[in-house]
């Protein structure tokens, strides 16, 4: 159980993270693919109205900004009228616009399944392939981050000898979640080797110039931890 808490102390959650966003990713590719495959060998010509065509805006927490590039269009097959809205390409969206008729390719069986800009369907299964892949990728690289972590603090739990370290620094990392850093706080220990301390909020550092506890490798061969990231 030990070994299953420290692994999910950081990167298991991570890993996990990228597992389920990596399955996501893979079924919309699937679901892209079959579609893309229905109205290239099975798609019938259309003539769609462009009912609204706009562009939208996504802000992060990081405050950064994403513009999306939309469209909805109607159609209408054996007297039944279809509707849809479909992301765009930049290029795309600017040839068209509210009002206009355009050219729409749907699937012979099913005419919900269609498209406005040609190729997009297709393209969407290969964005989502590569986002399955890399997310796929990083599951793997936490998951190895993870289990290397767990092994050794699960190891320094059981066997390391405890001695004191006074406190240098923080220093502050890239990772971020709820748009709060993570930092660690280095140390130096009585025999001059340093360390610093597993990714944590600030408001968790010890202070600088104080004393810590930590678990010292008897040998002398692994990285010493701070009691506090048990």
């Amino acid at each position: 159980m030990r070994f299953i808490y420290y692994f999910f102390r950081l990167w298991g959650w991570f890993a996990l993270l990228a597992t389920v966003l990596s399955v996501i990713a893979w079924f919309i590719a699937t679901a892209n693919s079959r579609a893309a495959q229905r109205l290239l060998n099975e798609g019938v010509e259309a003539t769609a109205e462009l009912t609204r065509v706009y562009r939208s805006t996504d802000r992060d927490t990081d405050r950064h900004t994403t513009y999306r590039y939309k469209a909805s269009y109607r159609f209408t097959v054996a007297g039944k009228t279809y509707e849809d809205e479909q992301d765009l390409t930049y290029d795309f969206y600017q040839k068209i616009g509210t009002g206009q008729r355009i050219p729409a390719r749907y699937w012979a069986k099913d005419p919900s399944v269609s498209e406005i800009e040609p190729g997009r369907t297709a393209r969407g299964a290969w964005i989502a392939r590569f986002s399955a892949l890399a997310f796929s990728l990083a599951a793997l690289t936490f998951a190895r981050l993870g289990l290397n972590r767990a092994a050794s603090t699960t190891w320094m739990h059981r066997n390391g000898v405890k001695q004191h370290a006074m406190v240098t620094g923080h220093i502050e990392s890239w990772l971020r979640i709820n748009n709060r850093s993570r930092w660690r706080a280095t140390w130096r220990e009585e025999d001059g080797r340093e360390g610093c301390t597993y990714l944590v909020r600030f408001d968790q550092l010890p202070t600088v110039g104080t004393y810590i506890s930590i678990l010292a490798d008897p040998d002398g061969q692994r990285d010493s931890i701070w009691t506090g990231d048990l």
